[in-house]
């Protein structure tokens, strides 16, 4: 990709770093009807670069 520095999708787990349409996707997602059920959560859009870090709080 372009603009992205040499690396960086090396330390993603998806092995890709996300896209703008990715994020708007989420954002869609937040406003439709199909999260009529979610609650009290943060959806990382990050490519599992959270999730890999370690950083649970369960």
């Amino acid at each position: 990709m372009t603009g992205v520095p040499a690396g960086t999708a090396v330390a993603i787990p998806m092995g890709w770093p996300g896209l703008i349409e990715d994020v708007a996707h989420a954002a869609v997602l937040l406003a439709s009807g199909l999260s009529s059920y979610v609650t009290g959560t943060t959806l990382h859009v990050d490519g599992g670069t959270h999730a890999s870090s370690g950083q649970f709080h369960w």
